[in-house]
């Protein structure tokens, strides 16, 4: 993304038809980008799943939608779709799949003081 604030779409040397400025930019290709803004996307539909599962549990569904997936499913199916785009990344060597998984073994090793109810269970593989 450029800092302009008329085109966030801006390569940096570009300058903006509107304002005149050229972005400093932030080192990152469009693909990047986009890759980016479809993770954050991703993100926020796991955390609207998820405040639907804490307000009306794991098995209901939407009411608009009776056939529909239940909360749980659509929560998998979020998951899901956020770790493709993070297969893309890895792909774009934007982040470093082993670095993730060995980001992910280090929070399970070290959560345990923050959780009050649930305990995972000694050295289980991720």
């Amino acid at each position: 993304m450029s800092d302009c604030k008329h085109n966030p779409f801006l390569e940096p040397g570009d300058r903006c038809v509107y304002c005149g400025e050229v972005p400093k930019g932030n080192g990152l290709t469009l693909a990047h980008q986009e890759l980016l803004i479809k993770l954050q996307e991703e993100c926020a539909e796991v955390i609207h799943v998820t405040s639907k599962i804490l307000l009306y549990g794991l098995s209901d569904v939407n009411p608009l939608e009776p056939e529909g997936p239940s909360n749980v499913e659509r929560l998998i199916k979020e998951i899901g779709d956020a770790q493709c785009i993070l297969s893309f990344l890895a792909e774009e060597n934007v982040i470093n799949w082993s670095l993730v998984v060995q980001s992910a073994r280090n929070k399970r090793e070290n959560i345990g003081p923050w959780l009050r109810f649930y305990q995972p269970l000694p050295k289980a593989a991720l």
